[in-house]
């Protein structure tokens, strides 16, 4: 990286997009000089090994009790020898053109369907235990020792990021107010934190859509849940308060479920929802470009998390089709509408029916989630923060050889909008900011649809 920088810098501001995959000692002064520092929260891995605070892969992580928690919080740490295994496997068979979408790959997992269903049981019979055992304070004293030995690392690894952060004035930058407030009370300090929302290239499209004031039907209401079939994501507490609902209230909605099956019984638990409501649609996972068909007659969103979901993308594409969201309360995605009216107490199913029913009645209109005014962020408004927030820590502007840019409004905007390459720079645009990214997020891709009730 030094090589890099020797040859490529000076830069003014180094951006880290994602600290995953990059070691903790390459946030430093050292390397990048004057340059100021930054790091944006995409999730929580500079306070949790985990990346999303989820503790025993059960519940909302509030406190790390000085590593302890860590500790056990997982059955064991990923092997880096097996990680490289895999992806060397999975290169092998890319090559060969074995892959997630081959008629090779699906003949090869149907005939080790049996083989797969009986370690699926046997390592979940596996994790109960351990997890029955691990709240067991014998247990841990007698067999906890490789659990101890992680203990040091776990807990410094906290205070090593943050004193990392602090001594090279290291400045993050949360995707929201819920982000910013988490990682205020894991340790970090306020004044090193801003806030700065993602930008999306919905929000063209929220700018002109109109938006969703009552039901598009009146003698029906649609609710629609996209995503994962995942704890974490509140799906099960999802399916979980749809059977709650009261036959009488469940007789005129209509639910629609977006979300790879996980082929764990939830999608036979769909199947009998199928005569309490008036309809159950099911897409085995979507793209993007089958969201407006998915969401053609969808009146509210569910996004149900039970994690502190920093500020998730589905949320964004729901709200910028005009559709209103139900949220809990963990999160960003309260803070698009910021309406109380619809948030509800995270993995409360009391409070949710209360609040859903107060929705689905009308009782609530739909048009009290516009009163806050939501906004979506578009990528150049996103982009001009950025520049905003850069100048901001490195006043002097960037080194440019032979002047100085011109940091006007105008000049940021004629930047965006008409992206001049680097011949049409010239001196003008020189080395400003260096971004950095660890490990890219992946998503994967649905590959049927399904309906449930006709």
């Amino acid at each position: 990286m030094k090589d890099f920088v020797r040859t490529h810098g000076p830069f003014d501001v180094v951006h880290f997009q994602n600290l995953e995959g990059i070691p903790i000692g390459l946030v430093s002064k050292e390397i990048f000089g004057a340059a100021r520092l930054i790091h944006s929260a995409h999730n929580y891995y500079s306070v949790c090994p985990q990346v999303n605070l989820w503790r025993y892969e059960t519940a909302n992580c509030k406190d790390y009790n000085g590593g302890q928690s860590c500790t056990y919080c997982l059955p064991v740490f990923v092997s880096l020898k097996r990680n490289m295994l895999q992806a060397q496997m999975h290169e092998f068979l890319s090559r060969i053109g074995v892959n997630k979408r081959s008629k090779q790959f699906n003949i090869l997992l149907g005939k080790m369907g049996k083989t797969r269903t009986v370690f699926h049981l046997f390592n979940r019979l596996k994790y109960r235990l351990y997890l029955r055992k691990s709240n067991n304070p014998i247990w841990c004293l007698i067999y906890g020792k490789r659990g101890n030995a992680r203990l040091p690392f776990l807990a410094v690894r906290r205070s090593k990021i943050s004193e990392t952060f602090a001594q090279n004035s290291v400045t993050t930058i949360a995707v929201s107010e819920r982000t910013r407030d988490v990682i205020t009370k894991f340790g970090f300090s306020e004044n090193d934190l801003v806030t700065a929302y993602i930008g999306t290239e919905h929000a063209d499209r929220f700018a002109s859509t109109m938006k969703l004031s009552a039901p598009r039907n009146p003698i029906r209401f649609t609710i629609a849940y996209l995503g994962y079939m995942r704890r974490d994501k509140g799906f099960y507490f999802f399916v979980e308060c749809l059977e709650r609902i009261p036959r009488a209230l469940a007789a005129s909605i209509d639910v629609v479920i977006a979300a790879k099956n996980a082929w764990d019984g939830s999608l036979d638990r769909l199947m009998g929802l199928n005569t309490k409501f008036r309809s159950v649609t099911y897409y085995d996972g979507f793209t993007s470009k089958e969201l407006d068909f998915i969401l053609r007659d969808t009146d509210l969103g569910i996004i149900p998390s039970l994690w502190e979901d920093n500020l998730p993308q589905v949320a964004i594409e729901i709200v910028s089709r005009g559709i209103p969201v139900l949220t809990s309360d963990l999160g960003g995605p309260q803070e698009i509408g910021r309406s109380p009216d619809f948030v509800f107490k995270s993995n409360d199913h009391v409070d949710f029916l209360r609040t859903f029913r107060k929705i689905a009645t009308g009782e609530v209109a739909l048009s009290r989630f516009w009163g806050s005014a939501p906004r979506l962020q578009s990528m150049s408004d996103h982009s001009t923060e950025l520049l905003r927030i850069y100048r901001t820590l490195a006043p002097s502007g960037p080194s440019v050889p032979g002047g100085v840019v011109d940091y006007s409004a105008t000049a940021v905007e004629d930047t965006l909008v008409e992206a001049p390459t680097d011949e049409q720079r010239g001196e003008q645009v020189a080395r400003f900011a260096l971004k950095v990214s660890g490990k890219a997020d992946t998503i994967g891709r649905p590959v049927a649809t399904q309906r449930v009730n006709e």
